[in-house]
């Protein structure tokens, strides 16, 4: 457990201190990743792609988001009404955007002031390297050698506490800015991935590549959205609650996870007895990669 103590002004909405303006909330986030750790070996690179739905709270010509160490597509981006906004508003015009590495800005500059109360759709393509395990900080790789044939396999996940978020994709990379999120995630036929809600259905792409396409998350802060692809198996329990429990990891090694599994789900039973609280998710998952 960790305690964080603020002391004094907390500085919200400076952005000569690198925090975002309190101009715009996000509401909803639509992300899809496609990690390739598929190349057989690192480095390994990821292309993706978000719509952020946001409500202007108060008029600006600037959308300021968190971006870091990512490569933006400045020919994809574009900011739209939203077409069931409660306030009416018409399109913006986009002028140009500036990303500043100092501050892990990107900013987007419009032609006009956007419309308080109004909701505003961004969306902007991106790619980035795949931090290597040593650097858990965004996504990250890991590998392993398999008992089974072997070879080394390798595995992506994601580390977004605190600001990890910007590393990944561009986004109010703050704690107090929550959304819902729908995440999509592009792996190889042979692995799984596992993020935040279950798995709605798998799509088949182009290249043989699959999409496993998740339900919407609950309300958030941008520091839990995760995901794993890998070669997993799991062992299933339940709390007295009724709260599904998973602990995942390699299949030659899932028997061995009994024990996590047991302390798991005592864990659970416990928060929830203390908090009064049964998980709003219905599900706990641990990976041991």
């Amino acid at each position: 457990m960790r305690f964080n103590l603020f002391l004094g002004n907390r500085d919200e909405g400076d952005t000569s201190l690198g925090r975002l303006p309190t101009d715009l909330s996000p509401i909803h986030y639509v992300l899809e990743l496609q990690p390739d750790i598929y190349t057989g070996a690192p480095p390994f690179f990821f292309n993706g792609s978000v719509s952020i739905r946001f409500v202007c709270e108060v008029a600006t010509s600037v959308v300021y988001l968190n971006s870091y160490e990512l490569n933006i597509d400045g020919s994809s981006l574009s900011i739209t009404a939203a077409p069931d906004s409660p306030v009416t508003a018409p399109n913006p015009v986009f002028v140009k955007y500036e990303e500043d590495s100092t501050l892990q800005f990107l900013k987007i500059f419009v032609d006009d002031d956007l419309v308080e109360g109004a909701e505003y759709i961004v969306n902007i393509s991106f790619d980035g390297a795949i931090k290597d395990v040593q650097n858990q900080d965004g996504l990250f790789w890991t590998s392993f050698i398999s008992i089974l044939d072997g070879l080394t396999h390798y595995m992506a996940s994601t580390q977004l506490e605190a600001h990890g978020g910007r590393k990944m994709f561009p986004s109010f990379d703050e704690p107090s800015f929550k959304a819902t999120f729908d995440i999509t995630i592009l792996r190889s036929p042979d692995v799984i991935s596992l993020s935040n809600a279950d798995l709605l259905r798998s799509e088949a792409r182009d290249n043989g590549w699959v999409a496993d396409v998740f339900n919407t998350t609950l309300k958030m802060s941008l520091y839990l959205v995760c995901f794993a692809i890998g070669e997993f198996d799991y062992l299933e329990s339940y709390t007295a609650s009724g709260t599904r429990v998973r602990v995942y990891g390699r299949p030659e090694y899932v028997q061995e996870l009994a024990f996590a599994d047991e302390i798991a789900i005592q864990f659970q039973d416990w928060y929830e007895a203390w908090t009064g609280l049964v998980d709003p998710n219905q599900k706990v998952g641990t990976n041991t990669l």
